[in-house]
């Protein structure tokens, strides 16, 4: 069977997960609008909440991010303190 050469954008599947993905944030940011949450800050805080209080390093690879923008988004949103978050469950993580 003859390999079918690629024509171009179209058939490249990382932009297409990469365009799904922004337009399921688009519709995330859109729901939590009323909260003033963006889908990331759920997202970390639903982390959070999950699995307890964490370092800045283990909250970032939980979350597949790099350390520096998790922790400029954390300390941005005035979270390394603990202020406003919900009670943590499951296993906590130091």
């Amino acid at each position: 069977m003859a390999r079918r050469a690629h024509s171009g954008l179209e058939d490249c599947n990382c932009l297409a997960v990469r365009q799904a993905a922004r337009h399921i944030t688009q519709f995330y940011d859109h729901f939590l609008a009323p909260s003033r949450l963006r889908t990331t800050q759920f997202s970390i805080l639903a982390m959070l909440r999950r699995l307890g209080p964490m370092t800045i390093n283990a909250l970032a690879a939980e979350m597949v991010m790099d350390r520096i923008g998790c922790g400029v988004f954390v300390t941005a949103t005035g979270l390394p303190d603990g202020r406003g978050l919900p009670p943590a469950t499951g296993n906590n993580k130091a």
